[in-house]
């Protein structure tokens, strides 16, 4: 099975469903479908609540191909810095090692991989 089944048919978009995001005033302004006098005005992080608003019933993102889509969506839950792989540990992909095929080539090329606690991975170093 590809990771990108198991999103679907396993996790269910977990990460999209619960936690934490953080946003740009851009970004926040297009998942939360507010106006532009009301958005945050500098990076803020966002409680998704029971979902994001932005997921369908699918499990699928809606504004994917929005060029706003906020990073953090994009690169979840890999987040490549130079020469280290972080990987988020609140994934349920990561949890379950579905990972390994990938850590065995990163590690082969000289990567360093990390598992990290936070969803916000643009923010480490």
């Amino acid at each position: 099975m590809a990771l990108g089944d198991y999103c679907f048919t396993d996790c269910k978009a977990y990460c999209c469903r619960k936690g934490y995001i953080d946003l740009t005033p851009k970004e926040y302004e297009l998942i939360f479908k507010i106006d532009k006098k009301n958005k945050p005005k500098e990076k803020i992080s966002a409680f998704l609540g029971d979902s994001c608003p932005a997921l369908s019933t699918d499990f699928k993102c809606n504004i994917r191909n929005d060029p706003l889509h906020p990073k953090t969506c994009k690169e979840y839950p890999i987040f490549i810095r130079g020469k280290k792989v972080i990987l988020s540990g609140n994934c349920l992909a990561v949890i379950n090692n579905k990972f390994y095929p990938f850590i065995s080539e990163w590690l082969s090329q000289d990567f360093e991989i990390i598992i990290s606690n936070s969803r916000e991975g643009n923010n480490l170093k």
